[in-house]
């Protein structure tokens, strides 16, 4: 009886033996694979952006989320709050995220005003760089974080997105003509 118990428990050390060693494996070569974080991260293919949907208003206040994810799940994020109406970029926040998970929980917590729309990288990216450039033409230039986030936005062709940022503050509707004024004019 004593041999019995002692090879079942001798064989169970070696199962959870083998078991620790697949884990600690796939743990290290997760590591490996997905090492260097931001100073790799531009390399990464693009992943799903997201932007607020009222990017189109003339002179919104914007949420931009643009992504780059390495097939072992990690993420790098760029999470910019652009103002097309003057200021330019606010806010911009550059991190790595460990799944993809993460950066839907962020883009939820980000959806509180606006909700998050699904885009592609190229029109994540131009309209960062079309509120970057409505910032700097009224004297307010990007945060620090923007200077991280410059090596994420390489070899993506803004030149792609049929669409464009409206920058500056919403005109005022201009009173409506009466219709005999729009014949006779006045």
């Amino acid at each position: 009886m004593a041999d019995k118990r002692a090879s079942r428990q001798q064989s169970k050390r070696e199962k959870q033996r083998k078991r620790r060693g697949t884990k600690q494996r796939e743990r290290r070569e997760t590591k490996l694979y997905a090492k260097g974080g931001l100073r790799t991260a531009h390399t990464w293919p693009l992943g799903t952006c997201y932007v607020s949907e009222n990017w189109h208003d003339q002179g919104a206040l914007v949420d931009v989320c643009f992504v780059r994810s390495h097939i072992s799940g990690r993420s790098a994020v760029v999470l910019c709050e652009v103002d097309l109406a003057e200021r330019g970029i606010t806010a911009c926040e550059v991190r790595v995220v460990e799944s993809e998970k993460a950066v839907v929980g962020m883009v939820v917590d980000r959806s509180q005003e606006h909700r998050l729309l699904e885009t592609s990288a190229e029109q994540a990216l131009s309209i960062i760089l079309d509120g970057e450039a409505h910032g700097r033409k009224n004297g307010f230039g990007p945060p620090r974080g923007m200077e991280r986030a410059r090596p994420l936005f390489d070899g993506v062709d803004v030149g792609l997105s049929p669409f464009r940022a409206k920058t500056g503050h919403p005109s005022e509707k201009p009173a409506k003509k009466k219709f005999w004024q729009s014949i006779f004019g006045g």
